[in-house]
């Protein structure tokens, strides 16, 4: 997205936002600034298996995966089922 296109996106109710293929959904965090991002994957199963064995995968709960913190700066990455 260009700048401008964020800036609407910001000024905007928390969607859900068409961008192409994907959904956008915001919600509000405790600073100014993103905080997380969460990816509905198809197999949450295969992407767990996937992040494991490339030394990504953070924490696993039941309903939700993780990306390990090392390999985000800092953003949270979470993966849950479609």
């Amino acid at each position: 997205l260009r700048a401008a296109q964020w800036g609407a996106l910001a000024q905007s109710d928390h969607g859900p936002f068409l961008l192409g293929d994907m959904e956008l959904h915001l919600s509000a965090g405790t600073m100014d600034g993103i905080e997380s991002l969460t990816f509905a994957v198809r197999n949450l199963s295969t992407a767990t298996e996937v992040l494991h064995r490339k030394g990504l995968l953070g924490a696993v709960t039941e309903g939700d995966v993780k990306l390990a913190p090392a390999a985000t700066g800092g953003l949270t990455f979470q993966l849950i089922q479609a």
